[in-house]
């Protein structure tokens, strides 16, 4: 069996063929061809939906910064998935007056001239959309937000334990661990529909 992390990690996995797949990810990954809530299905796996808490993050950071007009948003190139969140934070944002300025980044060279663009653009803060991309640089990213003097809300608490502002998300360490209740599940012999129902009796 396999235990990815994200939308492209998973859609490789599952070209693997039918082996066992069990995902941590921040967005419905039924948008993959994969339900939570499927028997039958070749993975399963955790979602913290994280674009359906975009409205409070953008609340929580205008509140820190009520002058709050312009919003820099940085997002991952690598998960298609978060061009389609960036667009839904644009939509909540133009309904509270605020705009928004888009920032994606392909690549760890990419970040330096994506923080570049949001300070030319004169964004006031920004809001930062978590994929596993975005994650494995979250020093660098929460580096260059100190430095280009740009106040950010996250989406996982691991953010500010390197530095940033503030965050607003599911526990990202209490994913895996519940995720390795499934591997275990799995490991020992039950089916994908079978781990899904004991763990969640034990919810």
């Amino acid at each position: 069996m396999l235990m990815v992390s994200g939308p492209p990690a998973l859609e490789a996995a599952k070209r693997a063929g039918t082996i066992p797949i069990v995902d941590v990810t921040c967005d419905p990954m039924e948008t993959f061809g994969v339900s939570l809530a499927r028997p039958g299905a070749s993975a399963t796996g955790l979602t913290c939906v994280s674009s359906e808490l975009a409205p409070k993050r953008l609340q929580l950071l205008r509140e820190t910064l009520p002058g709050l007009a312009r919003l820099g948003i940085l997002y991952s190139l690598v998960d298609a998935s978060k061009g389609i969140e960036a667009s839904q934070l644009e939509a909540v944002a133009q309904k509270l007056g605020v705009i928004s300025l888009r920032s994606g980044v392909g690549a760890a060279s990419e970040f330096e001239g994506a923080f570049a663009t949001l300070s030319h653009g004169r964004a006031q803060g920004i809001i930062v959309l978590a994929d596993a991309f975005t994650n494995f640089h979250r020093k660098t990213i929460t580096g260059l937000a100190a430095r280009h003097h740009l106040p950010a809300m996250y989406g996982f608490r691991e953010y500010v334990d390197d530095g940033g502002l503030m965050s607003y998300g599911a526990n990202l360490k209490d994913q895996f661990r519940r995720a390795g209740g499934y591997v275990a599940k799995i490991l020992k012999g039950a089916k994908l529909e079978q781990a899904e129902a004991e763990l969640k009796e034990l919810a």
